[in-house]
């Protein structure tokens, strides 16, 4: 197995264990709600908590990676995070879930822009979109892996039981990427300075490209994230009225970000990295549109279409900023994940009232 093939593989599952265990508990969130009598709000922070915890997590672990190193910061971080999780599976009320939840995202944001760094030092540049690409489809499969299993347990067994299967996976997959990762070859490591590491990914907003960039970043996962954590709600209320298990099935949806994703890479080199943005950009508000059917065949095949092009774009304007950064590559892909995860948290809060109001039209 050539290095180049090692790497993607050893990203590709730890991506997948990632991400399967940020969005588990979306199809969860009617569960909690009924069995902890939160409001649907509440309930969906123990996904928007992960996900600005992962935000607040960038900005130490890009200094940090540039002087401890890549591959073994990723994997001590995805075993770390295992703990937090099989914890929440032991929980006896829904704000120590919310905790784990929280620390959950401090140790994986370990891994996104490291991983992301890892790419754009290692992979040279005529294969970086297509290694780009593979590795956010790991996310996407990751993330609907992640929900279907998890509305699948929750069916048969309890939420419990849920945390307590990602939490062996997150350790399986952090034992995988120690040991198939190559080594760094053009890694440059930095004494620890936050100040530095601070400077360095602010400096990249003197960059118009990347500003670009971050703002796309931001008002993907907005949208993306407010849309799935409410999703499950709607679902599972009439007309449609599905059980937890259905609803976790929904997101095989996702496949069309996994096929999405790995397109967008020779979409990118054929068009532009623009283009191909602007395109994924409208292919999803078509979905969204699409999502406001009661005809539930209609339904999926809007969120289908919105995820298609949400995978897309996010996979162009990832491999935008590692070609256009100067110097700092974590830096920059720090600052774009702060970005788009901030805007995934801010999302799954404030988009709720609005699939309320409007009877999910809102949303």
């Amino acid at each position: 197995m050539s290095h180049f093939t090692r790497a993607l593989f050893a990203l590709f599952i730890s991506s997948c264990a990632t991400f399967a265990d940020i969005y588990a508990t979306q199809p969860l969130l009617p569960t909690f709600t009924r069995h902890f009598g939160v409001s649907p709000t509440v309930s969906s922070l123990s996904v928007s908590l992960v996900v600005l915890a992962i935000a607040l997590s960038l900005f130490y672990y890009g200094p940090l990676s540039d002087a401890v190193g890549r591959k073994n910061l990723m994997a001590a971080v995805l075993i770390a995070a295992s703990l937090p999780t099989f914890a929440a599976g032991f929980a006896e009320n829904f704000y120590f879930i919310l905790l784990m939840r929280f620390i959950q995202g401090l140790l994986l944001g370990g891994l996104q822009s490291v991983a992301m760094a890892y790419i754009g030092e290692e992979i040279d540049k005529k294969r970086l979109t297509l290694a780009m690409g593979l590795y956010i489809s790991g996310n996407s499969i990751g993330g609907m892996l992640g929900r279907i299993i998890s509305g699948a347990i929750a069916h048969h067994f309890s939420w419990h039981e849920v945390f307590w299967v990602f939490g062996f996976c997150n350790l399986v997959a952090g034992l995988l990427l120690w040991a198939l990762l190559p080594p760094s070859k053009n890694f440059q490591p930095h004494p620890f300075c936050l100040r530095r590491g601070l400077g360095d990914m602010m400096g990249h907003l003197r960059n118009p490209a990347l500003r670009g960039s971050y703002l796309i970043g931001f008002f993907l996962m907005f949208s993306f994230v407010g849309v799935y954590n409410y999703v499950g709600f709607l679902l599972a209320a009439p007309p449609y009225s599905l059980s937890t298990q259905a609803i976790g099935l929904i997101f095989i949806t996702y496949l069309a970000g996994t096929v999405s994703s790995t397109l967008s890479g020779a979409l990118s080199s054929r068009w532009g990295n623009p283009i191909t943005i602007a395109a994924s950009a409208m292919i999803s508000m078509v979905g969204l549109f699409m999502t406001f059917s009661d005809n539930i065949t209609i339904f999926i095949t809007g969120l289908t279409i919105f995820c298609f092009g949400f995978f897309a774009g996010h996979s162009a304007a990832s491999s935008w900023v590692s070609i256009n950064a100067r110097g700092a590559k974590c830096g920059a892909s720090g600052l774009y994940l702060v970005m788009y995860y901030i805007g995934g948290g801010v999302g799954g809060a404030l988009l709720g009232p609005c699939g309320y109001t409007g009877g999910g039209r809102g949303l």
